[in-house]
């Protein structure tokens, strides 16, 4: 454990990730992170689109690879999106996330996922990816 990790929501613990597509080879390093629901508020459906549209886009802008990664019960009777980012470092992914008003957000590396706050150096371990990741199907290397 790093830093004060009681700014770490304990819900946040719980989630499952839902990944339509992952990337074959799974990368090494990734983030996770979602732009909906700002600092845990609910918000509307079209204000959570806008933010995720926002944010395709700024990945988009700024060549950031990513794949789609839904956030949320197992059951997926809630669900946020969000992204998985790849070839940017913790530090810029939690940068994403405070600028989306983010709490936190997740790293995987390896099987480990690990939780970090956005807005202090707390960090957390959150189980393995080949647990955590339901309904994930892979599709054929990209040539």
């Amino acid at each position: 454990m790093i830093g004060d990790t009681n700014s770490l929501k304990a819900e946040y613990f719980d989630v499952w990730f839902h990944c339509p597509v992952v990337p074959e080879p799974l990368p090494d390093a990734f983030g996770i992170l979602t732009p909906c629901n700002p600092f845990g508020r609910k918000i509307g459906a079209g204000e959570n689109a806008s933010r995720l549209e926002a944010l395709q886009r700024l990945l988009d802008d700024r060549g950031i690879r990513h794949f789609p990664v839904d956030g949320g019960t197992r059951d997926r009777s809630h669900l946020e999106p969000g992204f998985g980012v790849v070839g940017i470092d913790q530090d810029a992914v939690r940068a994403l996330g405070v600028q989306f008003e983010q709490d936190a957000i997740f790293w995987v590396e390896g099987d480990r996922v690990t939780l970090l706050a956005c807005n202090s150096s707390a960090a957390r371990p959150a189980g393995k990816w080949s647990e955590r990741c339901v309904d994930c199907v892979r599709r054929a290397p990209e040539s």
